[in-house]
């Protein structure tokens, strides 16, 4: 069981990092709080990565050990999703091509100690997601997805997924499969797919049969499970589904698809959701066009455990985050919403 906290008001953006709610207030600068301790004035940006904690300013990054506290600044920007085996990638000299597209050159660093590596040879589009040293992009329309290795600074694959669909996701990188969702709209009705890549040739190895209702957004990677997870349901005031469906990350098959009765039942339409501890967190829509309520589901029986309205609200919910102990939901009216556990469910 859950019972209200407070709310916080004010909030541009916040994140819970080893179970501590950081968030960030607009106070004619932007203002960095770890609860109710001011940590940074003027920052930009902030994340987290392993043990660490990421903390942008213009020109350079505050790396803090989140065990130590000890904390080192380094001369240039990052963000954790670009760092592996303490080193990272980061971009300098970015030129806006277009509406949107920017070209930049790319920098290899070593984190600890820091120093500059190495420069890759061209010029470079975009951004992407890292994995070890294959930086994966999607270009051109969202169409075509391509692999740069950041060791040689060569395109290994370019793969056109055009006929899938628009990419709306990748998802990550499971025993060599790359895992993308991909949307595509046609004249009878819409469709989500599912496909994995071979990681080293860009090649489709697997398509999720499509009679599985599956989300192109609300679909993630649970890394612990090697499984994938979507959940997602229509918008409306009216009873709607909100199909579950599981695959393994490893072979492709289908775990479980089903709809979740409890939910149903209830009239609640599933909107954001989180996996913690054999629980899923989740907000949902009742008679709104829009989030109202917030509650857990049993993960493995989908039992609805708990749920409650949110009171006070400013039009409907942006993000969504949980802890051990508490349940974050932040509003539209940049208020968040902050519930706290009183017993165990």
């Amino acid at each position: 069981m859950f019972k209200s906290a407070g709310i916080k008001k004010g909030i541009e953006e916040f994140k819970i990092i080893t179970d501590k709610l950081f968030y960030k207030k607009n106070e004619n600068h932007y203002h960095l709080y770890a609860d109710k301790l001011i940590v940074d004035r003027e920052n930009y940006g902030f994340f987290s990565f392993d043990d660490y904690f990421g903390l942008n300013h213009k020109d350079s990054t505050d790396i803090i050990n989140l065990v130590s506290g000890s904390k080192t600044t380094i001369p240039t920007t990052f963000f954790g999703m670009g760092y592996y085996d303490n080193n990272f990638i980061t971009s300098k000299n970015s030129i806006r091509e277009g509406a949107g597209l920017y070209s930049s050159n790319y920098l290899i660093c070593q984190l600890f100690p820091f120093k500059e590596l190495y420069e890759l040879p061209h010029r470079y589009y975009g951004s992407g997601d890292r994995f070890k040293n294959q930086y994966i992009q999607i270009q051109n329309e969202r169409k075509y997805i391509k692999s740069l290795s950041l060791l040689t600074g060569k395109y290994e694959w370019e793969t056109n997924l055009e006929n899938f669909g628009e990419i709306r996701k990748i998802l990550g990188v499971v025993e060599n499969k790359l895992w993308v969702s991909l949307y595509r709209a046609g004249n009878e009705k819409n469709e989500t797919r599912l496909l994995a890549l071979d990681i080293e040739s860009g090649k489709v190895i697997f398509e999720l049969d499509h009679q599985y209702p599956i989300s192109d957004w609300f679909i993630e990677l649970l890394e612990e499970d090697n499984s994938l997870l979507s959940i997602y349901s229509g918008i409306g005031t009216q009873a709607l589904d909100s199909p579950l469906v599981e695959i393994d990350a490893i072979t492709g098959k289908v775990l479980r698809s089903q709809r979740i009765e409890s939910l149903y039942n209830q009239n609640l339409k599933i909107g954001f959701w989180k996996v913690l501890e054999n629980k899923i967190y989740f907000t949902a829509n009742q008679d709104y066009l829009s989030g109202t309520h917030i509650g857990v589901l049993d993960y493995n029986t989908l039992e609805l455990l708990w749920v409650t309205k949110v009171e006070n609200q400013k039009g409907g919910f942006k993000d969504f985050q949980v802890n051990h102990n508490n349940i974050y939901v932040l509003d539209q009216g940049n208020q968040l919403h902050i519930f706290e556990k009183t017993e165990k469910i």
